[in-house]
This record gives structure tokens, sequence and C-alpha cells, in this order.
């Protein structure tokens, strides 16, 4: 069963392979590399690096498609403690096909951390992380409270915080609780 955390919204990124590592704003942004996706000078996956760095997280696969040969240069010139793989996507596979693609790469984890890095957050990692080593679900969704929420993927909880239901921009949509990009995940996902 997936379960809802307490983070506050979010970001295709992977994350394993941390150490124990870090509520949140979150704004969906331009997924272009270029200098619409920037902020305050520094492209969004900047951000994600850095906060995976802070949190422990040491080896990252990140998904390219769009600008792919822009994000590869990026990645090459960061100076960075982490280890990074990139793996293109020559067609979209989506969330699911992307971790089902890599499921080697997540081979002998125990959870794994995915970020869509075309969202800017302030999500607090180490409390969804808390969250989900507490209530060991299958997947901890993390789920921000939408202003618009026919815009955005809105789940359906039980009393309990279980998801029932993901529905996609729907002009009813059940509840304003939005997805935020930012999940983390077990083997059972898989």
């Amino acid at each position: 069963a997936q379960r809802q955390a307490d983070c506050d919204h979010c970001g295709q990124a992977f994350g394993h392979g941390r150490d124990r590592q870090a509520d949140g704003c979150h704004h969906k942004l331009d997924n272009r590399f270029s200098e619409h996706s920037k902020i305050g000078g520094k492209p969004l996956l900047q951000y994600w690096l850095t906060a995976f760095r802070k949190h422990g997280i040491r080896d990252v696969l990140i998904n390219v498609h769009h600008l792919a040969e822009q994000v590869i240069d990026f990645v090459a010139a960061q100076d960075s403690a982490l280890n990074i793989t990139i793996f293109h996507e020559a067609e979209l596979l989506g969330s699911a096909g992307t971790v089902l693609a890599n499921k080697h790469w997540l081979a002998g984890e125990g959870e794994f951390l995915i970020a869509y890095a075309d969202n800017l957050t302030n999500v607090n990692l180490q409390n969804m992380f808390d969250f989900h080593a507490r209530e060991r679900p299958v997947a901890t969704v993390g789920l921000f409270e939408s202003d618009k929420p026919k815009e955005c993927g809105v789940v359906e909880l039980d009393g309990t915080g279980t998801i029932l239901s993901f529905v996609e921009k729907s002009a009813n949509p059940p509840s304003r609780l939005a997805n935020a990009g930012v999940y983390v995940g077990t083997p059972g996902l898989l």
C-alpha cells in the first residue's frame, strides 16, 4: 500500500545508497534545461544534486530525453561527490517505466528516492525517509495541498492515509492533495 508522508510538495532523478539522510514549497517549472528552468541563476537540477549531497545520497541516476546533451554536459562539469549515472530515454517511459528499465541499478537497495527534477521544492527528505521507515509501506508518496487541484494529479486517501486512487487533472478532483513528484520506494514496487 502507498502512504502519504508529511511533505509539502515538489520534482526524474533517482537516488539510493544514502547514509541515514532532510516541509516544503512546490513549483512546477518549465522542464527544458535552459534559462527558463533556472532559479537564482542555477538550473533546477543543481538544487536537486545539492539536496542529494546534503542528505547523504551518494548514487544518482538521471534520466534524460529533451535537451539530453545539455544535461549531460552540465553533469560532466559538476565537481561532485555524487556517483551520477545517465540513462537516455529515446522515448519517454514515464516514471514507472524508468524505474523498471533501471531495476538492475536499484538491485540490493532496501529503499530508493524518486524525485522529479523539473520541480522546485524544499521538501524535508529526512521526514519522508523517517515516515517511510516508521510506516514501512511499499512506497511513500510526497503530497501537497494544491490551490488548483484541477490542474494536478491528485490522490484520494482513506482514513489511515493510504492512497486509494490517483486522478489526473480531473474536472471534479476528489481532494486537493496533489502528487509532489517525490517518492520513497522499495523493491516491492518492482
